[in-house]
């Protein structure tokens, strides 16, 4: 009986030791199956993470390359705005330097070369004020493109943490690695456009206002000597009156003296009572006429010998002038056969002058 008890008991020991043994090994099999369950569907979780996080990386590059973006229409409306603005600016100022051909004798002036170098620069002042201002706006659309571009990707970001795709450090992380430095590379080009522009322009205006320089040295030199030119004819001129109110002035005493003889002796024949005395102070006043006759004929040739040497001095000083005007435009010529010509051309005008005298 104990036997029979002892064999039951261990046949039962040995039937809860398998079947706890069953029991462990499904409950392993369990364990593993759903591991495996979970590996696949965090898996399957993870690659549509990444399918969600690629479509809004794609769809945000497509954005980035929309011509909205790439070929922004409020960039290209103001540089459009900013080419007919300039362009109209620099027409006028390229006119405005036509007209130093205008710049001639004899109303050829320092003043007036200062004038037109003045309206010049006023010109360029206008044109870089103009162009600054254009390249700010550029600078400052540029800065609403970014804001607008940084927007549309923390929408595309929300929309993704509201699904559940990422969390908020995930959002950020791709936010930071993938999408601004698309916005940040589209900022760097429309930057690099920017300082290429005022660069470009810079270094012209430094190349016209410089050559602008140099024109006006140019100029303003050929109006002084053009200037220094009038001066010393001004002065050969008022020499030339001088010494004529002169000779005037000696041969109107003299002439003011003879007419007073003349009426001295007029007033006696108109006195005289008979045909001696009559005659007597007629051949005197027929003498104080021949006379005065004589002044005038004396005055004529003062004053032929005070302008003969006019012509040749004012030839001179033309010469003078025609010399220095051509050593300033730098001409290449033969100097002393020119002068010799220039000086035989001047005497045989004044030997015409004297002639038609």
């Amino acid at each position: 009986m104990d036997l029979e008890v002892h064999s039951s008991n261990q046949l039962l020991l040995a039937n809860y030791k398998l079947y706890s043994d069953m029991i462990s090994q499904i409950q392993l099999e369990n364990v593993v199956r759903l591991r495996q369950y979970r590996v696949k569907w965090e898996e399957r979780l993870a690659t549509w993470r990444d399918l969600h996080t690629r479509q809004t990386t794609d769809k945000f590059t497509a954005f980035m390359s929309t011509p909205a973006i790439t070929d922004c229409p409020d960039i290209k409306s103001i540089s459009e705005m900013m080419k007919c603005e300039l362009n109209g600016l620099m027409e006028r100022r390229f006119n405005k330097l036509q007209t130093v051909r205008e710049l001639k004798p004899p109303s050829y002036t320092c003043k007036a070369v200062l004038r037109w170098y003045e309206e010049v620069c006023q010109l360029s002042l206008t044109l870089e004020n103009t162009h600054r201002r254009y390249v700010a706006k550029l600078a400052a659309v540029g800065d609403k493109v970014l804001v607008d571009c940084e927007a549309v990707a923390d929408r595309m970001l929300e929309t993704l943490q509201e699904e559940g795709v990422c969390s908020d450090s995930e959002a950020l992380d791709l936010k930071n690695s993938h999408l601004m430095p698309l916005i940040e590379g589209w900022g760097a080009r429309h930057k690099e456009k920017i300082i290429r522009l005022e660069k470009e322009f810079s270094d012209e205006a430094a190349k016209f206002k410089a050559n602008l320089h140099l024109l006006y040295d140019f100029q303003n030199s050929a109006a002084n000597i053009w200037t220094e030119y009038c001066s010393r004819v001004t002065a050969k001129n008022n020499e030339l009156s001088a010494l004529i109110k002169k000779c005037r002035l000696k041969h109107d005493e003299i002439n003011q003296q003879l007419e007073s003889a003349l009426d001295m002796e007029m007033d006696k024949m108109r006195q005289d009572t008979n045909d001696i005395e009559l005659k007597k102070h007629l051949s005197k006043a027929t003498e104080a006429l021949d006379e005065i006759a004589a002044a005038y004929t004396n005055f004529k040739r003062d004053m032929a010998d005070v302008i003969k040497n006019y012509p040749d001095m004012i030839s001179s000083e033309l010469l003078t002038y025609s010399v220095k005007i051509r050593n300033h435009l730098g001409c290449v010529i033969e100097e002393e056969e020119t002068v010799e010509e220039e000086e035989k051309d001047g005497k045989e005008e004044g030997e015409k002058r004297k002639k038609y005298r």
